[in-house]
């Protein structure tokens, strides 16, 4: 399960970051880490990604010093997808919050009342508007490809794109164009199981390096589920 970082945070919460303190930062990441699991559970995202780096058209992925927070966090179960949302843990109630840190089994398939708490938490904590509605808001950059009804999901995907591989530039462009067509494929096999995520519309956006901001620090940013 990977850590989270108030530094890395400031560049993308919409609040008041400053009413959270280290406990909120541990509930963040197990929360977080919950989230990826049941989209996994309730998707088949997990062998899409497979079958896009098994791929022969250089699909490389993202090198972890290059990724952004959000695909850093979810770097250890896919190498190109990746939930694209702020987790706003400081709207659990103190009951929640005891509720998570209380559980030492975070094993989704074992753990019917857990998994019940994040589809039934998920809208609350993901959501990015002020309560108006058919609210949108950007997802990344201030440009209309980002911008998402408020209470989306959104799965986030890139890789590295400009990753040559020693192609020409010809070659590299043909190779793109190839790549281009083979993602639609691959998009139009994921499946979701949209009933299995209430109140939350599930969208994907495709990120690139122009339109991310990378981590500040991957250093001693992993720590153990237990």
């Amino acid at each position: 399960m990977k850590k989270i970082e108030m530094e890395d945070l400031k560049n993308y919460y919409n609040g008041d970051i400053s009413i959270l303190n280290d406990e909120d930062l541990k509930i963040y990441s197990l929360y977080y880490s919950l989230l990826i699991d049941y989209l996994l559970k309730n998707s088949n995202l997990k062998k899409v990604d497979e079958d896009i780096y098994k791929c022969d058209l250089n699909f490389v992925p993202v090198k972890i010093d290059n990724m952004d927070l959000f695909q850093y966090m979810s770097s250890e179960n896919l190498k190109y997808f990746y939930i694209r949302n702020i987790i706003h843990v400081e709207r659990l109630t103190k009951e929640e919050k005891e509720f998570l840190l209380s559980k030492n089994n975070l094993d989704l398939n074992d753990n019917e009342e857990l998994e019940s708490f994040v589809k039934n938490s998920m809208y609350k904590l993901i959501y990015e508007g002020k309560g108006k509605e058919n609210e949108t808001v950007f997802y990344g950059p201030f440009n209309a490809n980002y911008m998402l009804p408020a209470n989306s999901l959104v799965i986030g995907f890139r890789y590295d794109e400009f990753n040559n591989d020693g192609m020409s530039d010809n070659e590299w462009d043909i190779n793109h164009d190839k790549q281009d067509n083979k993602k639609l494929d691959f998009f139009r096999e994921i499946n979701i199981k949209n009933d299995k995520f209430k109140d939350v519309l599930v969208r994907f956006l495709e990120y690139n390096d122009f339109s991310i901001q990378k981590k500040n620090n991957v250093d001693n940013m992993t720590i153990k589920r237990v």
